[in-house]
C-alpha cells in the first residue's frame, strides 16, 4: 500500500497522483479563449454534479472548514461568455457513499484552489477576471483558508483510507470525463 508513516494527506496525494497528473495534462495551459471555454464548460459540468452530490452525501461544515462551492460562479462565467453548458447526469456513487469517500471527493474540490491561483494569471491575458468570465477562479484563489481548514479536518478524520482514496480517484475520473466531453462537443 502506501507508507503508513506519512500523514494521511501525503498518502492521499501519493495514491491519487496518476489521476491528478492525467487531469492536469488534459486541461493543459489556458492560453487561448478556445482552451478556456472548453475548460469552463467541462468544469461546470463536473462541479455542478459533484457539488449537488456532496450536498446530500458530503460534509456541510466541520470545525472551521466549510466546503467551497463554485458552481454558481461557473454558471455566471458561462453566461458572460455566451457558452452553452454541457448536459450533465448525476454520478452513481451511492453504493460507495460513506463519510470517507465523500472526504476524498472534497479533497479534489478543495485542492483545486491551489491550481486556481496559477490559472488566474493565465486567463488575465485573455481579458478575464474576477468580474467577467473567471469569477470561479478568483473565488477559489482569494484565500486558502478553506483548503487549510479542510486539511485540518482531514488530519483529524478517522477514515477508511481505501474509501478516502476511492473517493478522490472517483472525483478525478469524473473531472477528466467532463473535460473530455467538453473537448469533443
Amino acid at each position: 500500500m502506501y507508507d503508513s508513516s506519512l500523514p494521511v494527506r501525503q498518502r492521499l496525494k501519493q495514491a491519487t497522483e496518476p489521476a491528478h497528473v492525467s487531469l492536469e495534462a488534459r486541461i493543459g495551459p489556458l492560453a487561448t479563449q478556445t482552451a478556456y471555454n472548453e475548460y469552463l464548460r467541462g468544469l461546470f459540468a463536473f462541479r455542478s454534479v459533484i457539488e449537488d452530490w456532496l450536498s446530500t452525501h458530503g460534509a456541510k461544515e466541520i470545525g472551521t472548514w466549510t466546503p467551497q462551492n463554485i458552481a454558481s460562479y461557473l454558471h455566471e462565467d458561462i453566461n458572460d461568455l455566451d457558452l452553452t453548458p454541457l448536459s450533465v447526469s448525476p454520478v452513481s456513487w451511492a453504493s460507495q457513499a460513506n463519510e470517507s469517500f465523500a472526504m476524498g471527493v472534497h479533497y479534489v474540490l478543495e485542492g483545486s484552489a491551489l491550481g486556481a491561483r496559477v490559472l488566474c494569471k493565465q486567463v488575465e491575458a485573455l481579458g478575464l477576471n474576477r468580474d467577467y468570465g473567471a469569477r470561479h477562479l478568483w473565488a477559489q484563489a482569494q484565500t486558502l483558508e478553506s483548503w487549510r481548514g479542510f486539511l485540518t479536518v482531514l488530519s483529524d478524520h478517522k477514515s477508511d483510507e481505501d474509501a478516502l482514496i476511492a473517493g478522490a480517484n472517483a472525483a478525478f475520473k469524473a473531472a477528466a470525463g467532463a473535460m473530455e466531453r467538453a473537448a469533443n462537443v
